[in-house]
């Protein structure tokens, strides 16, 4: 709901909505020359926030690689065994190393293909499928949590190197 008021010569609006977390705020913008002016700037903010789009909507950044390790940490550690936690851990300081501080909305299809291009000049096929897959759960997550709208792994191709691919005749010679 709108409030319009006159102030020092111009008119002003402030708008209360209801954020995503649940808490209430306000926007409110100044300097009209005119109330039917105002009222129709009101009148779009209240139609975008009926949308889901609010004004001064920065959901909170988050480092790509720090999001996985919470995410990690929240949903998926405690029902794991050790040795899959350990691949969790691994793919996490392989974000870290990768993306640095990218933040999750920073991150794009070509960016995302491009760490699968790097980190599959050094694996294997397992290796690799394994890793998307966990990332491309943590960014399944982040959707669902509306930090992104575009799921970056997907149709990614893989990429690993086939000298690192050991097939199971082979281990059994050794």
């Amino acid at each position: 709901m709108a409030s319009i008021t006159k102030r020092f010569g111009s008119w002003q609006t402030r708008i209360s909505y209801k954020k995503r977390n649940g808490k209430y705020a306000t926007f409110s913008k100044a300097g009209f020359k005119t109330k039917k002016a105002a009222q129709l700037y009101s009148n779009s903010i209240e139609d975008n926030i009926a949308l889901g789009i609010l004004p001064n909507d920065k959901k909170d950044s988050h480092v790509f690689a720090e999001y996985f390790n919470s995410w990690f940490e929240d949903f998926k550690k405690a029902k794991i065994s050790e040795r899959t936690q350990h691949r969790y851990i691994i793919t996490y300081h392989e974000l870290q190393n990768y993306f640095n501080q990218t933040e999750i909305e920073n991150i794009t299809r070509r960016k995302y293909q491009q760490f699968i291009n790097a980190y599959g000049a050094n694996h294997a096929k397992d290796t690799v499928k394994k890793v998307n897959s966990l990332i491309r759960a943590c960014v399944h997550n982040a959707i669902y949590e509306d930090m992104i709208t575009k799921d970056f792994t997907e149709n990614v191709e893989l990429v690993f190197n086939d000298e690192f691919t050991i097939e199971v005749q082979q281990v059994r010679k050794k």
